[in-house]
Parts: C-alpha cells; structure tokens; sequence
C-alpha cells in the first residue's frame, strides 16, 4: 500500500512541476524558520538543565525598598548569609557564593587584565560542572586556582598546568597561585559564566580595605548566594519564613530577601546586578508563536494548493470511486501523498536550515547545532514536525476530494479547486501575520535607531575609556596626564571612579523632600571631567583646580534638581553617602545618559573626594588618524603602568552594544517577517498559476472583446485587494497590543504610529499584486485562438 501511494505521490509531482515545487519548497521553507527559531527557544528553555540536581538549587535574591513604590531588585546578597544559613538551617544541606571581579594576571611575558570568578569550594559537589583533570576538590586550598582549558592554554600553552604557578594582582599586589584542577568550560546554556576561578575568601585581598567588616556585613550586595536544598525539603516554606530568620541581623522593611530556582534564573524575573546570563521569557514565547505561525502558513499554503489541484485530479477520483474505492481508501491515499511530501519538504528544511545556521548562530550569538549530542532528540522531533505538517497540510483537502461523487465528477458538473470561504480565510490569515510581523518590525527598528541616535547629553565620538584597578591609579593618571600633553591628538584626559558607561560605584537614599527616599547615583570625578566629556552646565560652574574648596563642593544634574524639587539649588547640602559629609551644591550640569537608553536619567552628584578608588581614566582624542594616537597612547601607558594592561573601549561602542540583545530579537523578527511573506507569496504564486489555467477561456473571451492587459491584472487583483484589506482589520490590533507591551519596558521611547501599519499594508498589497500580476500578464499575452481552438 505505502510503495502504491510514494508511486503515485512521485507520479503525480512529476506531472504538475511547477505546483509540486511551490507545494514543496514553501513547505521547505515554513519548517526551515520553523526548526530554527524552534532550536533558538529550546536552548533558552534549556539553560541549566544538565546540573543533576536541578530542582535542589536556588538563589537567594534581595529586594531594596528604596522608596514607597520603588523597590530594587538585586540578585546580589551580603557575603555572611550562606555560612549563616547553611549552619543554622537542617533543611539547607549546603550553599555557595559566586562573585567576578577584574584584574591583571600574569605569567613570564604574559599579561592580560582578566574575569576571575570567586567561588567557594562547595560549588563543585552542588554544579555538575565536570573537573578534567587534577584535585577533586580544586579550592580546598585558598592559594589554589582552577582554569579552563582555554585559559590554560593562553597562559601555558601545550605544557601541563598543574602544580604550576600563576600571578594574579588582587587589587594592590600579585599572589602567587597553584594550579590544582582543569575544568570544563561552561556550555553554551549555563547561565554561570567562568574562566579562572579562585577561593571566596581571596576576596579579602581584593577588599582589604574593609579589613574582616567585608566578610561579615550583612548590608553588603557583593556575591550571588546559591542554596542546595536537602533532598525531600520544600524550599517554598523556607521562602516564606526566610525573612524572620535574617531579621536579627538586618532590617527587614529595607532588606527583603526571597530565593529562585536555579532553573528560573535565565528565563525569570529580571533582576539588577545580576551576575548570571539572562534573557526574557517574553521573546521566547513570542518566537514559539512566530514558529508555529511560519508553519502553519506553509501548511495553509499546501492546503490551498491541493484544493486548487483538485479539478485536475476530479476525474482519477471518479474512476477509482466507480471500480470500488471506498472514501476511507481515498482518505488515506491524499493523506499520505500529504505526508510524503511533507517528509520530502522536512528533509530539505533541514538542509535550508543547516546551510543557514552559521548564519543564524552569528545573529543569534550562540552555537546552535541541528544534530548536537541530542541528536536522537532532534531526529524524533523532526519525524513530528514532518508528520504534524503533512496532517496538518493534507486532511482537509483529503476530506473534501474524497467526498466527491463519481457520476457528478464523470458528467463534468463539478466546479472544485475555484474560490470558497475555507482557502480565502486561509489567505486572509497569511496576509494578517505577514502584516503583524512587518509592522513589528518596522517599530522595533525605529526604537533601536531612536536610542541609538538620541542626544546622550554628551559627546560619545572619539572618547576613549581605559579601565584601571589597581590602588596606584591616581600616580598613575598624573603621570599620564603629564605625558599626554606631549601628545597633541590627545586634547583631555579625565578619571572618575565608575564609568560613565553603564557602572557606578554607589546609589545613595538621599530624603531631602519629606520622608520620600530617592535612589541617588554617586560618582568621584576630577575637574577636568566636563571638557573630557563634552556636557554641559546649566547653572552654576563646574569644579576648579584654582578652588581648593570644591573638595567639600558638588554638581548635580537636572534631574536631581527636579527629584527633589530645588527651586534654587546652588549653596544647597548635599549628603555624601560614601564618607558621610555635607556638600555644598556649586553647579547644576545637563542631564546625560550614563545608563542605557532603556533607563530614564536617574538624579546624579558629582564630587571630588571620597574613598571611593579610581577606576577609569577618559581621553578625548582628536578625530584625525584615531589608530595612530591609541598607539602613542599605549606606547605612554606601557612605559608609565607596564605592570597594568591598556585594557580600553570607547565609549560610543559601549552605548551600540547597549543595545546588542534589541538588535538581535529585531533580525530575528525581520528575518521571519521575510520567511513568512515569502511563503505566502510563494503559494499566492501557485494559486494564481492554477488559476490563470483554469480561467484561460475566460481570459480568452475577455481580451477577444476588447478587454486590455490591466484590466485582466484589474480582474485577478481585486479580491486579493480585498482580502488584504479584511486581514489588517484584525492584524493591527494585534500588533498593537504587542509593539505596545513591548515599548513600555523602555523609559524613552517611539510610538506605534499609523505609518508603520500603513507601509506594512503597503508592502504586502506590493508583494501580492506583483506576485499575481506576473501569472496574470503571462495568461494576458497568451494568443486566445490557440486557447479557444483548445476548448
């Protein structure tokens, strides 16, 4: 039975190869979009699925009441809670902490400022990441280090690592490190990043200026803290009663502390200060339906096609009916030739999708495999996408011929395969999806171009920001300064103690009005900061080098002059929450951004003393031959700081890569937008092939009495028309609905105007005219005696 219908399957494609190809490659397409987007959601669902002890491993989160309304969300906790916790609690069988910080380490020439991952050493009984080689219990030892073989290899090459000594600077100095164990790198979905991994107590050497007060604050936010529950234990009722535990230790109304799922973390809540690699369950949602939608127009197109195909096909129904053929038989001959070309279509999905997935994993930024270590997984759920498709694709055509009469179909008095309600609202709902996808995005990429080219309130071109940590950073930037002024490319060089680049050091509750608390964002800067950065005052002055009394002054910005209401701010106190002292307010400068474009601009101080190390150096650099003055700038650096690394980026890229995870998402959509439309236009083409054979006489007849080339293009356009117009009805609700949900999580943003529906209405009305209009004037130019001499 099954070698009958492949036979008559491969027959009948033979025969009508131009609708065959269409039938098939759009189906190729719909599953190609559909098994890539499908693989993009399944590793986002799967992060962290291969720690054994999944459902055992939480984090512990803290919430700051900033103000009424307000609460800041951190996925960061004080160092003492774990050890407090795992020793006080049966139900808690152990816990760990993770914290990064950046420094220089070295080896012989070697030199590289790195991401060194703190850890206790607990953390490899509750991860299941795997030790390749060496201790077992890699951090049992405070001098010991555990690299991964990448690491391994920079530093010592094709030589055995363990037992062997590394230099790593911890703020002041470097210590002397063994390497005790090779780790395997983090997969690619691991929401836990790392590459050099030391013991948490070394974090005493990068904090010794808080001497035992750091490992014993419990007001601090420095690690993320990880429980691992006892097997049988309910985390919920710890949840619950978690915060009258740490009462005793800190205040409860201001500190709030909760715990997640480790399984929660990439996909969850956002959180700030998260340390782990995340993303938002919202976009994974919206690709699943964007898949699913991809391959249900694909579906929708074979099915229009097969309906069309019927009249050919009218009279091998009415034969086989007539020797005996039951409908069942017939039932189970369309269905199957569905499903075998469904199954020929999957096979080349898969092709369309593995030639387009190096192009895919650079969009996407990840390393997505078709025939990874799941690969009987995948194989699995390719068979379903083919079986789903070719059912999804063939039941209701095999239903509707199957159903036919033989002595209607034998006497010629059916008319099938011609307009009905089922293959226009078909068509309708392509153009309705085709709709919504173009207008998103079209609105996402103004968004993107909004943020990316609104006025930062500074200038960003040619500003160089070089990252420094070491505690001789202040000799340091004299001397460069001095040297730079030898430079003449280099115009101004400036340091603060955060970046004006997304980081800062710390956020004051300042409650100048009432008792409302304001979350205040602090940052040590020098008085060469304004020229370096290119803002500007709006009253008041900046700090000078001539006045010896800015030491105890400060600027604040806009923004804080409207938080707290100061109708005439300069003279005003300000509180200095870094070293509790009063600042006199002497300046007010313009709001700029120094967070992402997603954020408003939050109230700012700027002051000049503090104990609050520096950071980052600033050098505004002349736009004339840029790569020759970051050399002289380097060749200064390496002879002033040849213990430091020039570890540098530049501003206007840091505010491009803000937006990194937009851009992706708005390729993603733009690239379905484009499978999708292709697809629909694909089988418009096939409808309107089968169309234009079958109304040739019709045609005929029209142009013998005068009818012209447009007005056959006029007859054949004008439901399309139609059914674009009837598909944007419900379309642009829709798309409002989620372009609206969307931009809310942005504090500036553009809003969803008509235009971006109207070009959207535009550009399908476009893709679908010229897509019928190509089969209408080849039917138009046809000689209709030699049509008519036919009939």
């Amino acid at each position: 039975m099954f070698a009958n219908y492949l036979k008559v399957t491969l027959r009948n494609i033979v025969s009508d190869k131009l609708s065959s190809t269409i039938n098939i490659l759009g189906l190729s397409l719909g599953i190609a979009c559909c098994i890539l987007l499908s693989m993009f959601v399944r590793d986002e669902t799967s992060f962290d699925e291969f720690h054994e002890n999944l459902d055992r491993i939480y984090r512990l989160n803290l919430d700051l009441a900033m103000q009424p309304g307000d609460t800041m969300r951190l996925a960061t906790t004080p160092l003492p809670a774990i050890p407090y916790l795992t020793e006080t609690f049966d139900q808690i069988e152990s816990g760990t902490r993770l914290s990064y910080f950046r420094d220089v380490v070295k080896r012989d020439k070697i030199i590289s400022r790195e991401t060194l991952t703190f850890l206790d050493e607990d953390f490899f009984d509750i991860f299941s990441f795997k030790i390749l080689h060496g201790d077992p219990n890699p951090l049992s030892d405070p001098s010991n280090v555990v690299l991964t073989q990448t690491a391994a290899e920079k530093y010592f090459g094709s030589d055995t690592p363990i037992g062997k000594n590394l230099s790593i600077k911890l703020q002041s100095e470097f210590h002397i490190f063994t390497v005790s164990a090779i780790i395997e790198p983090p997969p690619s979905n691991s929401s836990i990043k790392y590459n050099i991994i030391l013991n948490t107590s070394r974090l005493n050497d990068v904090h010794r200026d808080y001497n035992d007060m750091f490992m014993t604050d419990w007001t601090g936010t420095d690690v993320a803290s990880y429980l691992f529950f006892a097997d049988g234990a309910d985390p919920s009722v710890f949840g619950s009663r978690l915060n009258s535990f740490v009462s005793q230790f800190t205040d409860t109304t201001f500190y709030r502390y909760s715990i997640q799922s480790l399984s929660d973390i990439h996909l969850g809540s956002p959180k700030a200060w998260t340390i782990e690699s995340t993303s938002n369950r919202k976009y994974s949602y919206i690709l699943s339906l964007i898949a699913a939608a991809v391959l249900l127009i694909a579906c929708f197109n074979f099915t229009n096609l097969a309906i069309a195909r019927s009249s050919s096909r009218a009279r091998e129904i009415g034969i086989r009916k007539s020797i005996g053929a039951n409908r069942s038989d017939l039932i189970y001959q369309f269905l199957g030739e569905a499903i075998i070309m469904a199954f020929i279509a999957t096979l080349i999905g898969v092709v369309l999708a593995e030639l387009s997935l190096p192009v895919f994993n650079r969009l996407t930024a990840k390393h997505l495999s078709i025939l990874h270590s799941s690969g009987i997984t995948t194989i699995i759920i390719l068979f379903g996408i083919a079986s789903i498709s070719g059912v999804l694709a063939g039941i209701y055509p095999a239903l509707i011929i199957s159903r036919l009469k033989p002595v209607e179909i034998l006497r010629n008095r059916l008319k099938i395969g011609g307009d009905n309600l089922i293959t226009g609202g078909f068509i309708v709902l392509q153009f309705a999806i085709s709709i919504v996808l173009i207008t998103s995005t079209l609105v996402m990429t103004r968004q993107i171009s909004y943020m990316k080219n609104r006025d930062l309130g500074f200038n960003e071109e040619q500003l160089l920001s070089i990252v420094v940590n070491t505690p001789n950073a202040d000799l340091i930037f004299e001397r460069l300064k001095t040297e730079t002024e030898k430079i003449p490319s280099i115009i101004s060089v400036s340091k603060t103690d955060a970046s004006i680049a997304g980081s800062y050091t710390s956020i004051c509750s300042h409650s100048e009005v009432g008792e409302i608390s304001k979350e205040v964002y602090m940052y040590r800067i020098d008085p060469d900061f304004m020229k370096t950065i290119g803002a500007e005052m709006v009253e008041g002055r900046f700090f000078s080098r001539e006045m010896p009394s800015d030491v105890t002054a400060a600027v604040v910005n806009e923004r804080y002059v409207a938080e707290f209401e100061l109708e005439d701010p300069i003279g005003k106190q300000v509180d200095n929450c870094i070293n509790d002292e009063q600042l006199r307010i002497i300046g007010v400068v313009k709001d700029f951004h120094f967070l992402s474009m997603r954020w408003s601009i939050k109230p700012m101080v700027l002051y000049l003393r503090g104990p609050s190390p520096t950071r980052y150096f600033y050098a505004r650099i002349s736009p004339d031959n840029m790569s020759a003055t970051i050399n002289d700038l380097k060749s200064t650096w390496n002879k002033i700081a040849p213990d430091v690394p020039f570890d540098y980026f530049f501003i206007d890229e840091y505010f491009e890569h803000c937006y990194f995870k937009e851009e992706r998402w708005t390729a993603i959509i733009r690239y379905s937008a484009l499978f999708t439309a292709a697809i629909a236009c694909l089988g418009l083409f096939g409808l309107a092939a089968l169309a234009t054979r079958r109304r040739a006489r019709e045609i005929s007849i029209r142009m013998v009495h005068g009818a012209g080339t447009w007005q056959i293009i006029g007859l054949f356009n004008r439901k399309i028309v139609i059914m674009i117009l009837i598909a944007s009805i419900p379309a642009i609700p829709v798309a409002y609905i989620i372009l609206s949900g969307w931009l809310e999580s942005f504090a500036y943003r553009v809003g969803v105007s008509a235009d971006n529906f109207i070009l959207a209405f535009l550009t399908i009305l476009l893709l679908a005219v010229v897509t019928v209009s190509i089969q209408t004037i080849r039917a138009a130019m046809s000689n209709p005696a030699e049509v008519l001499r036919n009939e």
